[in-house]
């Protein structure tokens, strides 16, 4: 949230009146200064529009208007961009509210407009997105990643290899290489040892000409509470595949299945899910929400399912059907997701639970 009345920033003090601001959740955004032309204006005011994305809370970006703020020095205030300074307020992880504060300085300022890239169907880049680690009962540590394609509608299909590669050993740690327009969150884990101490391991994106690599790693203060939500005692749910007394996993490590089809043929894929049923404290008079997600995660063909939320039934389990255009090996995903949220901007906001991944290999024969 924007910084409250009151509060001195650099020294100056916030006070409700000009600045207004949209959330923006990895959008791009303009910023423009108006009442600029003179010294004696009572102040300056910058506005800066959201041009699409997610909000924290999931869902598309509404006309949310957060409080305005004006920037002033005694009883005057200047707009002076040679001195303008950004500050950057961090809220749920990953979406980021920016206000622009314009500082006193230069009388004869003039009206500038700072213009960020706009938005783009396609042709853009992706980046990796490093969510945080969480210890393993053996001893051994998950560290999470996910992905931002900048792209509002471009699929992009990314081989493992020079393009699409973790380093240093292995190139494939089990990231996908079909990438959903957006933010994807928690898509995958990487099982370090616990010696890992300070090293680093780097997930390198090149997509549309742009490389972008992101380091993993153990620092303390990335630590999430993956496998249970402090507060609520919540936990992720539970998948099995192979019936109902399947192994059981939870968390964004998941769980892993294996099968054989051909070129065309519809092929059911049934997995088994439960939850524990906690539900966020401001929801208690509804019932605990709980369902599944499935999408295609590598695979050079195309993948049709005929449903990509299927229903729970009273036995926990769920099915689908895929359709592969073309032989070769494909990864099909299932996220698991409970009250505390489903795939979004900021998917389990809050102490980063609670979700479980699946992950199904799928080798299509002519």
């Amino acid at each position: 949230m924007p910084p409250r009345a009151g509060i001195s920033v650099d020294g100056q003090t916030v006070r409700p009146e000009d600045v207004r601001a949209k959330s923006i959740g990895g959008g791009w955004v303009r910023t423009r200064c108006d009442g600029s032309s003179s010294a004696r204006e009572p102040g300056s005011s910058v506005r800066r529009e959201s041009l699409g994305g997610v909000d924290p809370d999931g869902g598309q970006v509404a006309a949310r208007r957060l409080p305005c703020y004006k920037f002033s020095s005694g009883s005057q205030a200047t707009c002076n961009f040679q001195a303008r300074r950004m500050l950057r307020i961090l809220g749920a992880r990953g979406a980021t509210l920016l206000l622009l504060a314009v500082l006193p300085g230069v009388a004869d300022a003039q009206d500038t407009r700072v213009d960020a890239p706009l938005p783009h169907i396609v042709g853009q880049s992706v980046s990796a997105s490093y969510e945080g680690w969480y210890p393993n009962p053996d001893g051994t540590r998950s560290l999470v990643f996910g992905y931002f394609n900048r792209n509002y509608e471009e699929y992009l299909d990314i081989p493992i290899g020079p393009n699409n590669r973790f380093e240093p050993g292995p190139a494939d740690r089990g990231q996908p290489t079909h990438f959903f327009p957006r933010r994807q969150t928690g898509v995958f884990a990487v099982v370090v040892p616990a010696d890992f101490g300070d090293q680093r391991l780097t997930w390198s994106v090149t997509a549309n000409g742009e490389t972008i690599a992101i380091p993993g790693h153990l620092e303390p203060g990335w630590e999430i509470t993956a496998l249970e939500e402090v507060t609520s005692g919540n936990t992720p749910p539970v998948l099995r595949f192979g019936g109902p007394d399947g192994t059981p996993r939870q968390g964004p490590l998941g769980v892993h299945s294996e099968l054989t089809t051909t070129v065309s043929t519809p092929t059911p894929i049934s997995v088994w899910a439960a939850d524990d049923g906690v539900r966020k404290s401001r929801a208690t008079q509804r019932p605990a929400r709980f369902g599944l997600v499935w999408s295609k995660y590598r695979g050079a063909g195309t993948v049709t399912l005929d449903d990509t939320t299927p229903s729970i039934d009273e036995r926990g389990s769920a099915i689908t059907t895929a359709t592969f255009s073309e032989a070769g090996e494909y990864v099909l995903r299932v996220l698991a997701w409970d009250d505390s949220g489903g795939q979004a901007a900021i998917m389990a906001g809050g102490f980063f639970c609670c979700w479980t991944n699946g992950y199904v290999t799928v080798r299509v024969n002519p």
